[in-house]
């Protein structure tokens, strides 16, 4: 997909699906966006997307690349490998918004707070 230029905006579980030969496909295209910019993107001020999966670039409404999509599939991972899920008893805009905001560990194990992830 990001070969061929798109950014998918809106990937989560029920957009992830299994054919009959066992290959994943990608489905709902509804929110996907030209890599170069060349496609209009959202208005200011609209959220568009999952905020349980969207990476803190797109709730903050700066420009996405393709690690957008990537922290998205981070977060699948994580939720099929754990069989759990990140903190789905905050309400969606808080967790959108903490998201953004909270301190992480860096690899070395020093905390930093950050408004990015990247």
């Amino acid at each position: 997909m990001h070969h061929a230029g798109l950014l998918h905006r809106d990937l989560k579980p029920p957009n992830v699906m299994l054919r009959e030969n066992d290959d994943v496909a990608l489905i709902d295209f509804g929110l996907a966006r030209a890599l170069d910019g060349s496609t209009p993107s959202t208005r200011t001020g609209v959220l568009r997307g999952s905020p349980y999966y969207m990476s803190p670039e797109q709730a903050l409404g700066e420009q996405l690349d393709a690690r957008s999509d990537f922290y998205s599939l981070g977060i699948m991972f994580y939720e099929m490998l754990t069989d759990g899920n990140l903190t789905r008893a905050e309400p969606q805009w808080r967790f959108c918004s903490s998201t953004c905001t909270r301190r992480r560990r860096t690899f070395r194990g020093r905390s930093r707070a950050t408004n990015r992830c990247w």
